[in-house]
């Protein structure tokens, strides 16, 4: 099973240490794709090189910069290097990624299956369904199971009450904006909770839900709303 370059330097600088906003590994320390953001690190399997600013990043006489970054001797040869000490077992390091690797195609196959058993629950043999926000009657295929409250803040009671905290959102805009925040549901109402000035397409979307009542203001999801509006009240800004 395959760990990518990227998994491996987010691992790596996370278990060195490392404090900056962007890091690449190569293995052999001699190619690299650009460093986008700063303090930026280069890593290969024995250790790395950190670049507080992007000029000394370009600067450094050792690379050989163009659309990929060249290091024809090896990131080890720049000042600065530091060389990780022996005792860092990298086959242990890498051990654990390929278990972070499977762990995440996992939960990815159980999210699957959950999400599944949800439309299945909600939509049946049916293809087509309402969204609970803007009301609109569609294909099942522009509809999502969505959780008012995130699955990840359910306690386990939460997470079995999908009769409750699962309802059809479209994929035409309101389940972005409600995981976001930007759409609440209060009082069996839709209340939006953006305010600035508004692109046109945006701004007629947000209108025509505003206020309006919603099919799931139902007893058994009050406090899945509620819980979701009171996390959500510091949203009032322009997006």
């Amino acid at each position: 099973m395959s760990v990518s370059e990227k998994q491996r330097a987010q691992y790596l600088a996370k278990h060195w240490g490392l404090s900056v906003r962007h890091a690449l590994y190569r293995k052999t320390g001699n190619w690299y794709h650009q460093l986008s953001k700063f303090p930026g690190a280069l890593l290969d399997a024995n250790g790395y090189v950190i670049f507080d600013t992007e000029k000394a990043f370009r600067t450094c006489s050792q690379l050989q910069i163009g659309k990929q970054v060249g290091a024809p001797h090896g990131i080890k040869v720049i000042p600065g290097y530091v060389h990780v000490s022996a005792d860092d077992d990298f086959s242990e390091i890498d051990s654990k990624l390929q278990q972070f690797d499977k762990l995440d195609k996992e939960r990815k196959i159980y999210s699957r299956r959950e999400q599944a058993f949800l439309r299945d629950y909600l939509f049946g043999r049916g293809d087509r369904g309402t969204c609970v926000i803007c009301g609109s009657y569609l294909p099942t295929s522009l509809l999502v199971a969505a959780h008012i409250k995130p699955r990840a803040s359910c306690t386990d009671a939460e997470r079995r009450d999908f009769v409750n905290n699962v309802v059809p959102m479209c994929l035409l805009g309101c389940d972005a904006l409600f995981e976001r925040g930007f759409l609440v549901a209060q009082e069996g109402k839709v209340k939006v909770r953006i305010e600035g000035e508004l692109e046109p397409r945006l701004k007629n979307l947000v209108n025509a839900i505003d206020e309006r009542p919603t099919i799931a203001w139902k007893l058994g999801r009050f406090r899945y709303f509620r819980w979701h509006a009171k996390q959500n009240r510091a949203t009032l800004q322009s997006l």
